[in-house]
């Protein structure tokens, strides 16, 4: 008789297109800690990720944006029950201009680089990044992933922003 336990690694939070978020249309800045778990965003817009304006299908579809604002802000609360189990965490995020993501009001990454100024084109990174680094920053319980997305061009014919995000654990196998 051997015994042995097995172990994979298995996402215990998928947050992919199409899931709801709270949003905020930067009109005006929001408030400085809109990005910290604490903020409440209850009086903030509710749509599903996927948002933007022009050319595309999007699931939240912004009609005001041209013209009026660059800047969308999102919030999507999530739970990780033991975070001494997590393993990796990774980050895409599909977006037209510059964004900025936060764990926890924590930035985690930020892409400055502006992706073209020629309309007709329209390239949109869609790279999964590894912030591990950062799994020291998640809370037993309650965690809020934040990102703020900008156009290139307040007058720009389009806009798509996409944020998805996933944390591994270790997961329990089966012991023989």
């Amino acid at each position: 008789n051997s015994v042995y336990a097995q172990t994979t690694v298995g996402s215990v939070v998928s947050i992919r297109d199409g899931n709801e978020w709270h949003y905020f249309k930067g009109i005006t800045a929001p408030p400085s800690h809109w990005n910290r778990n604490e903020f409440d965003d209850s009086n903030w817009l509710k749509g599903q990720s996927g948002f933007g304006y022009g050319r595309g299908s999007y699931q939240t579809v912004l009609p005001d944006m041209r013209g009026s604002y660059k800047t969308v802000y999102a919030r999507k609360e999530f739970v990780v029950k033991d975070i001494y189990e997590v393993t990796g965490l990774t980050l895409s995020v599909v977006c037209d201009g510059p964004f900025v993501a936060y764990l926890n009001g924590v930035e985690v990454i930020r892409n400055d680089a502006v992706n073209t100024t020629d309309q007709s084109k329209v390239i949109l990174p869609v790279d999964e990044l590894d912030i591990s680094g950062f799994i020291h920053e998640l809370f037993p319980g309650k965690n809020e992933l934040s990102v703020e997305c900008s156009n290139d061009d307040i007058n720009s014919r389009n806009f798509y922003f996409s944020p998805n995000f996933e944390v591994l654990e270790y997961q329990g196998g089966n012991v023989k």
